[in-house]
This record gives C-alpha cells, sequence and structure tokens, in this order.
C-alpha cells in the first residue's frame, strides 16, 4: 500500500511574510508490504515519511524531514498469535517533533534565552515482543 499527502498550510489575517503555521507538516509518504498466510506466518515492512516543517511564521527555520523503517513478523495459530516488531531498523537519528523558541538553563538571567530548535528524537532502534491468546 502507499498513501502520499501534500498541504499547503497557510494563516488568512497575518502579514504576507509570517504566514506560514508553525509545525504544519508539508508532505507525509506511507508505504508497506504486507504478507498474510492465514494461519501460518505474517508480517510486514512499514516505511513513513515525514517531510519539512516551518518552526517559525515567517519559515526562515524549518525542522528537516524525517523517516523511519519499522518490520513486524510473526505467527498465527487458530487459537494465538505471536509477533517481533522491530522500531526504527535504521536506527536513524532523526528528530519525531520539532519546535523553536527561546530556552534557558537553570542559573541563567531570567528574560535571557537562546532561540533554538528543540526536538524529542525518534524511538531507537527497538523489539517489542507480544503474544496473544484467543478464547
Amino acid at each position: 500500500d502507499l498513501e502520499y499527502a501534500y498541504t499547503h498550510a497557510e494563516f488568512d489575517a497575518h502579514a504576507l511574510q509570517e504566514n506560514h503555521i508553525p509545525g504544519a507538516v508539508r508532505a507525509v509518504l506511507q508505504a508497506g508490504v504486507s504478507l498474510d498466510m492465514g494461519q501460518s506466518w505474517f508480517g510486514s515492512l512499514r516505511y513513513r515519511y515525514f517531510g519539512e516543517r516551518p518552526l517559525i511564521e515567517d519559515d526562515s527555520v524549518q525542522s528537516d524531514g524525517t523517516q523511519m523503517l519499522n518490520l513486524r513478523l510473526g505467527l498465527a495459530r487458530p487459537k494465538w498469535q505471536a509477533w517481533l516488531d522491530v522500531i526504527n531498523i535504521t536506527d536513524r537519528k532523526d528528530h519525531d517533533i520539532d519546535y523553536f523558541y527561546a530556552s534557558r538553563l537553570p542559573g541563567e538571567p531570567s528574560g535571557v534565552g537562546i532561540e533554538d530548535i528543540h526536538f524529542h528524537p525518534l524511538e531507537p532502534r527497538s523489539l517489542r515482543v507480544a503474544v496473544e491468546y484467543k478464547w
């Protein structure tokens, strides 16, 4: 399967140079391949991409795009199934979300901050195991 979306989001009532919406993603792509053999093996490989996004209204600061690849492998039986998820297979160090604002460290004078990008990182490569039993 494949999904793609493109947006051009802007404020209506702002000055022409300051009409970008902070955090509004311009392009999103999700693609995947799935396999399901009924009461046997199943799996999927999924790719996700979030494009660059403005972080302030004048678009002078932008976030980078974010990419992630995930894998699921499992085995299904009539009363149970089990699977393994590998999250962020390539262990990318992208940012899950970005913000731009002034901040300061404890002990620094109030009212004085440094404007910079603050972010939440993507989840590092992780393994998750799940078992489901039906009765």
